[in-house]
């Protein structure tokens, strides 16, 4: 039974649309903390946020993509990225964030979130993975 997703606010993308969006980094050699990453994401514990900043075009990005990359298929399938935009707003995101979530979605990357002025929002979730200009956050399934 394939479920119909539907539409966001700010700009989400999943399923095939993220892995095709991953595919430029197959074969990419990996950041040291890329490791941290990914001990982060499968890891038991739930309550914990990680912030990961540097300079700009220093590979935050890429390393999202390499997590999203070599994901086992059942959970690239649980995941989304969403890259905001100065238009976005934090009510947007957190309501695109609560969508997700509902639609059990276990990974969300956020990108760009620096350019949001008002950065206080509940993301309603148990597992927020801040990165710089980026989040990932999990949902540990019921």
């Amino acid at each position: 039974m394939v479920r119909e997703i539907p539409a966001f606010k700010t700009n989400v993308v999943t399923g095939p649309a993220l892995l095709v969006l991953s595919e430029n980094v197959r074969g990419w050699q990996k950041r040291d903390c890329y490791r941290q990453l990914t001990a982060y994401l499968h890891s038991a514990e739930c309550d914990r946020v990680c912030l990961l900043f540097d300079l700009r075009r220093t590979g935050k990005t890429t390393l999202l993509r390499q997590a999203v990359r070599n994901m086992i298929p059942e959970d690239a399938a649980k995941t989304a990225y969403v890259k905001a935009t100065k238009q976005d707003t934090i009510a947007d995101l957190n309501r695109d964030m609560e969508q997700l979530r509902s639609l059990g979605f276990w990974f969300t990357f956020l990108q760009e979130l620096y350019n949001q002025a008002n950065t206080s929002c509940t993301l309603g979730s148990p597992r927020i993975l801040l990165m710089e200009s980026h989040i990932a956050m999990r949902r540990i399934p019921n």
